[in-house]
């Protein structure tokens, strides 16, 4: 089961925001979030929101001492859950998730998928 809790929220004047969250996942928590954005294979730089994104979620998992960092890309909402199943397996306590999401869509899906309290 996944559970998340805001840690952190930054609101935009044009309605956007970032979160960054403490996501509970089988007997270990860790710190997440999500941006829209596409992997740096792409050869698209990240935006200035998901690299903000990025840096905020870094900063709050640098509070414990040993964790790891990684990336997921989701493709569509469709594989939202698949795909935040198989980042979360792949990490352990501790450790910092960042979701890039193809498109809005898929950002909300991603968001629902870590159940948000």
């Amino acid at each position: 089961m996944i559970r998340s809790t805001v840690v952190q929220r930054r609101h935009f004047q044009d309605g956007g925001q970032i979160v960054v969250l403490h996501t509970a996942f089988k007997d270990w928590r860790l710190y997440t979030s999500f941006a829209i954005g596409f992997p740096g294979a792409s050869n698209r730089p990240l935006s200035d929101r998901a690299e903000q994104a990025r840096r905020a979620l870094l900063a709050a998992a640098n509070e414990i001492k040993g964790h790891s960092y990684q990336e997921a890309f989701v493709r569509s909402p469709f594989a939202a859950l698949i795909s935040i199943h198989s980042a979360l397996s792949a990490s352990s306590h501790g450790d910092a998730v960042f979701f890039l999401c193809a498109d809005e869509a898929t950002s909300d899906a991603v968001a629902n998928a870590l159940k948000i309290d």
